[in-house]
């Protein structure tokens, strides 16, 4: 499962994390929802500086297996990639 979505910040780009903290949220529910055991699932974040950010990632830590930080530094900007493995609990 992939997790990508985001809105437009350009008017804001220092709040962005903020902004788009409910939607990250969101996604990694729904996954949990979703996924079977020994599913995947890829987030999308900009970056992990947010209390929220900081809590999502330590969720998603103590359900899943493996999670790894994958860091893109293009074009001036820094895109943080959640590569999430192996589902460890299964909520149904």
């Amino acid at each position: 499962m992939t997790a990508d979505g985001s809105t437009d910040c350009a008017n804001d780009p220092g709040e962005q994390e903020v902004k788009i903290a409910p939607l990250h949220y969101a996604e990694a529910v729904a996954a949990l929802s979703l996924l079977r055991p020994r599913g995947n699932l890829v987030l999308k974040m900009f970056t992990l500086f947010e209390h929220t950010s900081i809590c999502l990632h330590y969720l998603l830590c103590c359900t899943f297996e493996q999670v790894q930080l994958r860091i893109d530094d293009k074009a001036g900007f820094v895109i943080i990639v959640l590569l999430i493995f192996l589902i460890l609990v299964s909520f149904f």
